[in-house]
């Protein structure tokens, strides 16, 4: 089992939720969360001062998949947010030791089922 990490723009929060149904994705963890990587901020003009902003919006999102639909998903996932323009974000994996679902006590892959 694997944990997806995506960061990706802001603007497409609503289109990637729904994205994501068509993919065997069970569920996740949706965050607003800000950062900076080569894209770097921009300056905004405010009461006719320039100000920097380093701190871009984002959203994350983590989810835990099968191995067996890893691959896939991730070829997925690369395919919707790929614009080739600076900040289209990334995308990261980690290996899962164990997961249980709470409610019913059920333990590794059943757990996301």
């Amino acid at each position: 089992m694997k944990k997806i990490t995506v960061i990706f723009r802001e603007n497409i929060k609503k289109d990637l939720l729904k994205f994501l149904k068509t993919i065997p994705v069970k569920g996740g963890t949706l965050s607003d969360v800000t950062g900076f990587g080569r894209q770097y901020g921009h300056k905004e003009l405010v009461s006719g001062k320039n100000f920097e902003i380093i701190d871009l919006p984002k959203c994350r999102i983590e989810m835990l998949v099968l191995d067996s639909d890893l691959e896939h998903i991730l070829e997925k996932l690369q395919e919707f947010l790929q614009t080739g323009r600076m900040g289209d974000g990334k995308i990261w994996v980690e290996a899962v030791e164990r997961v249980i679902r709470i409610r019913t006590g059920e333990t590794g892959d059943e757990a996301i089922r």
